[in-house]
């Protein structure tokens, strides 16, 4: 379980660059995924709300 004082809440993960500018205009955390680079956005989202990836077993 993440520790909730440490993680930023994340409101919104798209793929619509118009979108993200609309998040942030009104303060929204949001992160923008990538379609090319899915394993980094995918990373920055968990990263956002203190969380590690599942390891394949």
């Amino acid at each position: 379980m993440p520790d909730v004082n440490q993680s930023l809440v994340l409101n919104s993960v798209d793929d619509q660059h118009r979108n993200i500018i609309g998040a942030q205009a009104v303060s929204m955390c949001c992160v923008e995924f990538g379609v090319m680079a899915q394993a980094q956005s995918y990373q920055e989202a968990l990263d956002h709300l203190g969380l590690q990836p599942e390891e394949k077993i």
